[in-house]
């Protein structure tokens, strides 16, 4: 079997440029300061030399975003098509098969923003915790604004409306290893909720 492998956020960047009528400078800027930035992040031993380029942080942020829903739906009462959906998408992480890691990305947090958004529409924020679940059905799978904040709330990651400023998140004081992670996993969710919503709403999702 042949194992593809890609620089991942390069492949979601030139998407991104590509699905833009007019271009993206912003875009295209980032993307000639992205291998610095991987070689930084190789240098601090945030993970096996090369494996960043070949998707190794990418598919660590995913698991983390799997487990991240995996706990939001342990506080509600899904539904068997919702399990199934999140089961799947977790082994799917794991699959050789032939897709791109930028397109095992995107199918990955496709589906948990889809999940994400149907929990949203159909619970209510509790103040108190009580011991009845709120049910939650898979009732569509469409992608809408609500579905794209309920994930940001579920992952935890920030949204940025500016792109040029996707490698220089503000950030806590912490160890130079942590700073590359983090600075990468805001850059790989960003670029994830972009390109989803310009493919799925025909424009980019702007957060409020």
């Amino acid at each position: 079997m042949n194992y593809v492998f890609d620089g991942c956020t390069e492949v979601l960047l030139n998407q991104i440029i590509e699905s833009s009528p007019e271009g993206c400078p912003e875009a295209e800027s980032l993307l000639e300061q992205l291998s610095e930035f991987q070689k930084v992040c190789i240098g601090t031993g945030l993970c096996p030399k090369g494996e960043l380029i070949r998707g190794y942080m990418c598919r660590h942020f995913l698991r983390d975003a799997v487990q991240r829903m995996i706990k939001l739906l342990s506080t509600v009462k899904e539904d068997a098509a919702i399990s199934s959906i999140v089961e799947r998408t977790q082994q799917f992480i794991e699959e050789a098969g032939e897709e791109t890691e930028a397109d095992r990305a995107y199918i990955v947090v496709r589906n948990l923003v889809i999940v994400s958004e149907n929990i949203a529409k159909q619970t209510k924020k509790q103040m108190i915790p009580i011991m009845t679940k709120q049910p939650v059905q898979m009732l569509h799978y469409h992608i809408d604004l609500v579905g794209f904040r309920e994930f940001e709330g579920v992952t935890g990651f920030t949204w940025e409306k500016e792109m040029g400023k996707l490698l220089n998140p503000k950030l806590p004081p912490m160890s130079a290893k942590q700073n590359c992670e983090n600075r990468y996993r805001h850059l790989f969710f960003n670029l994830l909720v972009r390109l989803i919503s310009i493919k799925e709403m025909g424009k980019e999702h702007e957060s409020k």
